[in-house]
């Protein structure tokens, strides 16, 4: 009796860091191209959470630019603890719909007393600082 063999089944390979990575001859260093552009967009588009804590050159002026994006529409956690928030920090977070739309918040370290009870009595629980 004659039995067919069935073929080998190959293992899903994990796509990690070092295996997505483009060859070092690809990589380039000018402005990205249209096709970078647009899987940028495509992933800042579906960003639900994003965490740059201890990242101290943020300050107000990387604030600003994070609430002036019109592509952060699914974020829903921001984690912006330790990154050199200043005097503006507080206007600039409630003057911005992508703030509002947050449901979770951690501005801890950076903000007085002042400004932590003008962003408590808008967010709630949804702040910690």
């Amino acid at each position: 009796m004659a039995t067919t063999k069935k073929p080998a089944r190959r293992k899903a390979r994990p796509v990690t860091a070092k295996s997505a990575a483009a060859p070092a001859a690809a990589v380039s260093v000018g402005p990205p191209s249209a096709r970078q552009q647009a899987l940028l967009a495509d992933i800042l588009a579906n960003l639900v959470h994003l965490d740059l804590s201890s990242n101290e050159m943020l300050r107000d002026e990387g604030l600003r630019a994070l609430a002036a994006s019109q592509s952060l529409g699914a974020l829903r956690s921001l984690v912006l603890s330790y990154v050199g928030l200043y005097e503006e920090a507080a206007d600039i977070v409630l003057g911005s719909p992508l703030f509002a739309q947050l449901e979770h918040l951690d501005l801890s370290q950076g903000l007085s007393l002042a400004d932590r009870d003008r962003l408590r009595a808008v967010f709630g629980d949804r702040l910690k600082c």
